[in-house]
């Protein structure tokens, strides 16, 4: 009866560092490991950023685009900017706060300052369309400086227009890029003519045009072929529309 009764309590207190490691009330704490200090995320994100670079100068001499008539697209927050050090760091006790983005530093990605001067020596347009609430207050600014001190070119920054999931819809954003017409809605930090966008760079499928976690599951790998041509991705196993 006592070998049982150990035993119950071994399988009782395996199950209940399971929950500890995967319950709800912690991040995934891997997940933020990895991306913070990884050296496999930084390989990859120099691999993606160099192959777009390639891409991107060979579509520029093919095409014969001139200054003015072309652009990429970025999302910013696992993208552009690593945000992770606050979750890493307090990973125990940490719950997302949006009002923390005017007050954290995000830090440059690897290889993305080279890509937006890259294509800003090239003639193209760089603008950013992040989900981060331009209406929360001073979140327009802090992100603003937040690039700049990072050295982070850019001719336009697109805010979502609140926290709601339509909001957080990029597809309009998009659009107004493309046409040159925002919509009276559109928080931004300035307008910029029409022109061709030839690429987008995102850690979500969502940063890339009309794609959702729901209707990419239903396609096939041909649905991915613009991905490394066009769209180029990044990992983010933190956080994200698959949760």
């Amino acid at each position: 009866m006592k070998k049982i009764i150990i035993g119950m309590l071994l399988v009782l207190q395996g199950s209940i560092g399971i929950s500890y490691a995967t319950g709800c009330d912690y991040p995934n704490i891997d997940g933020v490991k990895w991306y913070h200090i990884s050296d496999e995320k930084r390989a990859i994100y120099l691999e993606v950023y160099n192959i777009a670079a390639e891409k991107i100068k060979a579509e520029v001499e093919s095409q014969k685009l001139q200054k003015g008539q072309w652009g990429i697209i970025l999302d910013i927050d696992e993208t552009t900017l690593d945000n992770s050090l606050n979750e890493y760091e307090n990973y125990k006790t940490y719950e997302f706060n949006e009002d923390e983005y005017n007050k954290a530093k995000g830090v440059s990605l690897p290889g993305a300052k080279m890509l937006v001067n890259l294509v800003h020596n090239l003639g193209g347009y760089v603008s950013f369309v992040t989900n981060r609430n331009g209406e929360a207050k001073g979140r327009v600014e802090a992100t603003v400086k937040n690039l700049k001190q990072e050295g982070i070119y850019f001719d336009q920054v697109i805010f979502a227009n609140g926290e709601e999931k339509v909001a957080h819809n990029k597809n309009p954003r998009f659009k107004a890029i493309e046409t040159g017409k925002y919509l009276d809605d559109i928080i931004l930090t300035n307008k910029l003519p029409a022109h061709e966008v030839i690429a987008y760079f995102g850690d979500n499928i969502q940063d890339f045009p009309n794609m959702t976690q729901d209707n990419m599951r239903k396609v096939d790998d041909d649905g991915y072929s613009m991905f490394g041509k066009k769209y180029f991705m990044f990992p983010n196993p933190t956080y994200g529309s698959w949760q």
